[in-house]
């Protein structure tokens, strides 16, 4: 079994619309990046046991870029969705209401081309910017 890394953030949000934000492609490409100079050139996401996701992010100068995806495998509406990434890699979401907001937590497998440090400040930064993204339009 490979290591695994949990990110998690607070978002003062009701659970559908926190949902919402995280799964469809139009909110998606508004918060999916590390670092204010990158953005979401381009996402598709057909949110589905079975189907796809496709998130293309680049630096904003157009520098470097690369593709995010995966399968969505398990599916459980409001509270935890498991999806395998490109790499063969895993990506557990999850949901959970507190009377704060809604706790958003992801889970994945740490992949060997980056540190570990590096992957936990870099998955950290997205869901701070969802959290950011989401509160901005609450």
């Amino acid at each position: 079994m490979k290591e695994t890394i949990t990110v998690k953030v607070v978002v003062k949000s009701n659970l559908e619309h926190a949902w919402d934000v995280f799964f469809q492609a139009n909110h998606i490409k508004h918060w999916y990046f590390a670092d204010p100079s990158w953005h979401v050139k381009d996402a598709h996401v057909s949110f589905e046991v079975g189907k796809e996701f496709h998130i293309h992010m680049e630096a904003k100068d157009q520098s470097f870029g690369f593709d995010f995806y995966g399968t969505y495998q398990v599916i459980q509406p409001y509270t935890y969705v498991l999806a395998l990434l490109g790499d063969g890699r895993t990506l557990q979401v999850s949901f959970k209401e507190l009377k704060e907001g809604i706790l958003v937590s992801e889970t994945f497998e740490v992949e060997d081309e980056n540190s570990v440090e590096l992957q936990r400040q870099g998955w950290q930064a997205i869901l701070n910017q969802y959290q950011t993204y989401i509160e901005s339009i609450a």
